[in-house]
Order: C-alpha cells, then structure tokens, then sequence
C-alpha cells in the first residue's frame, strides 16, 4: 500500500517492527497504532529486543476523538512525545548545548526539497529528502502533493532554510535537481549525485556541520 510505498522511498523500511501486541489503552483509537522506540545503541541501529531507554512516542489513527469536543466527526492521526524521557536520555548522552552554543547554532534545517508542477508524485521529494538525511544533512518537505514554488521559498525564507532543491519532471528525466542557494541568490542545475556532494561541500564550508 501506499504506507509502504513511502517507507520504501525514504529508505527507513528496516527501522520499522510489525507488532501485534502492541496496544493502546485510550479507546477513541479506531486504526493503526504506533510507537517510538529508542534502542540502547540508537546511534548505531541497535538490535530487536534491545529496548534500552524504551518508548519516547506514541500514538496512531483515531476517528471518534475530535466529536468529543467539537461534535464534527474528522477523522486524524496523531502521537504524543515524552519530552521529559527525550531529555533524560540527551542529558545521559552529554547532548545538551550550552547557552552560548545555542545562539551559535547552525540552522535546524538546511535544505527544503521543494516541488514544480502539479503532477509529480510526494514521494520523489521522500526519496530526496532520504537521500540527504542518510549523508547527514537536515531536509524536510512541505506536506503536499502540488506545493506552489512561491509558497515553498517563502515557507524557506520564514523559517531560514539556506537551500532549496527543486524537482520536476524535467529533472526526474535527466535525474539532476534545481538547487537555489537562498543567501547568494544563485540557482543551479547540478547532477543527482554532484548535488549531494555540493550541498556537503557548502555547508561544510558555511559550517553548518562538521
């Protein structure tokens, strides 16, 4: 199905555990269900069964829980995340920025892949953005399956996004992407893989990683 189809294309298939005991105890929950896991070793993929610091976040689909509030019947998915837990395990990790470091961060995220035309499929964006992620740069996405350009640099622009790749056809033909670099006003046209390596390049030389 199509939740597969996405887990394929951003290549996180073999970090999800089908289990049928898994349960809930609220009843408004009328689906899937899910949860978040932290493994003992998280760095390093950790093993089945090593649950280490246990459940982070959970949730899944819930059709009769909004009618309780609103009396309109809108079906939703949604989790919860254990913050306290999530804290606890960065403090144990010797995760934590300082004060100064904060301020001194780079951005939360480096590039938006972001789409042209309205019939290119969400999941090319999935498989970009899976792309970067396992070269360890942050990406993300808009939410849609037709996102207009100008929305898309703007939502970059808003939330200081120094990259935007773009896909259309034309580039899933040539296999290439349409990179804009938002503080010098350039925009490229770059093969798939030289995209990767610049994007690394740059952002290594602005120092947004290591």
């Amino acid at each position: 199905g199509d939740v597969g189809r996405y887990l394929k294309a951003f290549g996180c298939g073999d970090k999800i555990e089908i289990d049928l005991s898994l349960a809930r105890g609220l009843d408004y929950y009328t689906g899937v269900i899910y949860e978040a896991v932290l493994r003992r070793n998280s760095s390093c993929g950790g093993s089945t069964g090593d649950v280490g610091f246990g459940s982070v976040a959970a949730g899944g689909r819930y059709d009769n829980l909004i009618v309780l509030s609103s009396g309109k019947k809108i079906p939703a998915v949604g989790c919860s995340i254990g913050i306290e837990r999530l804290l606890s395990y960065l403090i144990s990790r010797d995760k934590m920025l300082t004060s100064k470091e904060e301020n001194n961060r780079p951005p939360r995220v480096l590039v938006l892949v972001a789409s042209i035309g309205e019939n290119l499929d969400i999941s090319h964006r999935m498989c970009l953005c899976g792309e970067l992620w396992r070269r360890g740069i942050s990406a993300e996405f808009l939410h849609l399956q037709a996102p207009k350009p100008r929305r898309q640099l703007e939502y970059a622009l808003k939330n200081n996004i120094p990259f935007v790749a773009f896909l259309g056809e034309e580039e899933i033909v040539n296999n290439t992407v349409s990179m804009r670099d938002l503080l010098l006003g350039k925009q490229a046209t770059l093969d798939r893989g030289n995209f990767l390596d610049h994007i690394i390049r740059l952002c290594s030389e602005r120092k947004y990683i290591n």
